[in-house]
């Protein structure tokens, strides 16, 4: 599952969000850089 990130729907097996048709940007979950914005996502345990 991801969100949508137009307009914030969960979308789960596809490409397109079902609520607003937005393409859905898929991207390595294993990277600590955002793909959207480029920021250095950090957790903090």
């Amino acid at each position: 599952m991801v969100k949508c990130q137009n307009c914030g729907a969960e979308v789960v097996g596809s490409d397109f969000c079902f609520n607003c048709g937005e393409k859905i940007e898929k991207f390595d979950g294993t990277s600590d850089v955002c793909p959207k914005c480029g920021v250095l996502n950090v957790v903090i345990n």
